[in-house]
């Protein structure tokens, strides 16, 4: 009998259709195969190891962020620009290190830097005496827009020496690791630094109380301003703890956007330890705030401790006008974190300067006093979610404050006491309330005083 392979009645036998041939598919598929088509790194067919990226089967050696195996990722940077103010530096820089390199040339993200003593601008093209970056200093960037910078170098060195000069010197952070403040300054030195300042944030080395301030730890791709009290050579000691560990100073800042403040190149930063107050104490989340006349310059919330309190100084950025000029003296005021009242806060105030650090023996509340009642229009109206007013009283006398709906219904009572003389500010804060008409009713004595308010949300 004969298959149609020519070979009578033995028939083709092996997977490659060969009369008598005995090859049969490997666990490959692979006729006559040896199992190597689909076998991992380890000889399993259709197993799951891998190499790892050093070429070691079932290894644990992986790519860093930067493309390099078993890296740290310190030989490229990513730095998001998220606000149109930051306070930047590098740990690594491209061996171009131009600013036409590193900021690119794009008019809708970057058009500013400013170190210390030298800036530059985009009009076109890069302008001023700025024209290269370093891995020493630290720079303000002015963009219009989010934007991230990018870019790669073999130059990581967390051991960078700074030869800092008596007065105020702006800095870079050379690590990818965040520190410590009272780890990252060598002991020798420290007595000698003043205080840091940061984008928005400072510490101040008291003579008892040690490091205090807002300002704890430095961080990746952030610059400080050191105030040094006389020349001298160092390097971090960086502290390669995860930043979780870290000791950091949170706040919650007030919603209502008459309480943003922007971030300016000049700053300088009031530390206090206590306010006295007539009726009421300090508490917990009270917020203390800076003035320039009525601009808001600065706010921070109290935690129970000796904390700074910015205070922003006008720059050429249109966002920074009304703020301090050198010279000028602040005032503060205290709001209420529980009832939205706003109290005047007076003191020896020192005068205003660029990179200052000032401690305040105290402040206290402010005793004016009205010759008459009086009660000022809530502000804003319509709002969304908070308003305010403020009135002033000649005496000590029982005050109610309480909100309304359409209906004449109590819906909230912001205050039911005494009140002494003075100026008082009321805030209600209707985040849980529903968009519609509501009153404030004031009653003083024999006063009555109701206003209109419109909740628009």
């Amino acid at each position: 009998v004969d298959l149609g392979c020519g070979c009578g009645e033995a028939g083709p036998s092996g997977c490659d259709n060969t009369c008598g041939s005995d090859l049969a598919d490997d666990d490959c598929g692979v006729c006559g195969g040896d199992n190597s088509s689909c076998a991992d790194c380890a000889g399993v067919p259709n197993g799951d190891a891998e190499l790892d990226c050093s070429g070691q089967c079932e290894g644990s050696a992986a790519l860093d962020e930067c493309g390099v195996c078993e890296g740290d990722n310190s030989s490229c940077y990513e730095i998001s620009l998220e606000s149109s103010t930051e306070l930047i530096s590098f740990y690594i820089m491209p061996e171009d290190n131009s600013i036409q390199n590193i900021m690119g040339e794009n008019p809708d993200n970057v058009y500013g830097v400013l170190g210390a003593t030298n800036s530059a601008l985009y009009v076109d093209q890069w302008l001023g005496s700025l024209t290269e970056l370093n891995l020493i200093d630290g720079y303000w960037v002015f963009s219009n827009s989010p934007n991230t910078l990018t870019g790669a170098g073999e130059n990581y060195n967390p051991e960078r020496i700074y030869d800092l000069e008596k007065g105020a010197n702006l800095i870079s952070y050379p690590s990818i690791y965040s520190s410590q403040i009272s780890i990252a300054i060598p002991d020798p030195i420290e007595n000698m630094v003043v205080g840091i300042l940061g984008e928005g944030l400072s510490a101040f080395n008291n003579d008892s109380l040690g490091w205090v301030g807002s300002l704890t730890t430095f961080d990746l791709n952030q610059a400080y301003w050191f105030l040094v009290s006389e020349d001298f050579s160092f390097s971090y000691q960086i502290d390669e703890m995860a930043r979780s560990n870290f000791n950091t100073y949170k706040e919650i800042l007030p919603y209502d956007e008459k309480f943003i403040v922007n971030q300016s190149p000049l700053q300088a930063f009031y530390y206090i330890n206590s306010i006295v107050l007539e009726e009421e104490s300090l508490e917990f989340g009270d917020w203390i705030m800076s003035y320039n006349g009525s601009v808001l310059t600065g706010i921070r919330q109290w935690q129970g401790s000796m904390i700074d309190i910015p205070a922003m100084g006008r720059s050429i950025l249109s966002s920074n006008q009304g703020y301090f000029e050198n010279g000028d003296v602040p005032t503060f005021k205290l709001m209420k974190q529980t009832s939205g009242e706003i109290i005047s806060l007076v003191g020896d105030i020192p005068e205003w300067k660029e990179n200052g650090i000032f401690q305040l023996s105290g402040l206290s509340e402010a005793r004016l006093i009205p010759e008459q009642f009086s009660i000022t229009s809530a502000y804003p109206n319509p709002f969304n979610p908070i308003t305010s007013i403020e009135f002033g009283l000649p005496e000590e006398m029982s005050i109610s404050v309480q909100i309304l709906n359409v209906r004449g219904q109590k819906v909230e009572t912001l205050f039911n006491g005494i009140k002494k003389s003075g100026y008082h500010t009321f805030q209600w804060d209707a985040n849980s309330y529903s968009s519609g008409v509501y009153f404030i009713n004031f009653v003083a004595g024999d006063y009555i005083n109701t206003q209109k308010l419109m909740l628009l949300k």
